[in-house]
């Protein structure tokens, strides 16, 4: 069982994390924050691309600020989406 932790870059003190873990066949996905729109688009293309799946397990947003939680709109309008854990506001 192994896992992976991508840092994508973002504005100076944005976040987009992608967290994979388990084993091949197993693999769960948990994204957090999506950065802005544009780091949300690098984002869904890793995923896509190097996770070869269009599903992630978990998205959290971690905060309403634009440079956390921008790119997490075209995380959920792209891709497949089990549970999104959020801020209360």
């Amino acid at each position: 069982m192994g896992y992976e932790v991508d840092f994508f870059p973002v504005l100076a003190d944005g976040a987009a994390i992608a967290v994979r873990w388990g084993a091949p066949g197993n693999y769960r996905l948990l994204v957090y924050d999506g950065g802005t729109a544009a780091s949300g688009r690098r984002l869904v293309a890793h995923i896509e691309e190097h996770c070869l799946t269009s599903h992630v397990d978990y998205v959290v947003s971690s905060n309403p600020a634009r440079q956390h939680s921008e790119g997490l709109g075209v995380v959920l309008e792209k891709l497949n989406v089990g549970e999104l854990w959020m801020h209360r506001p």
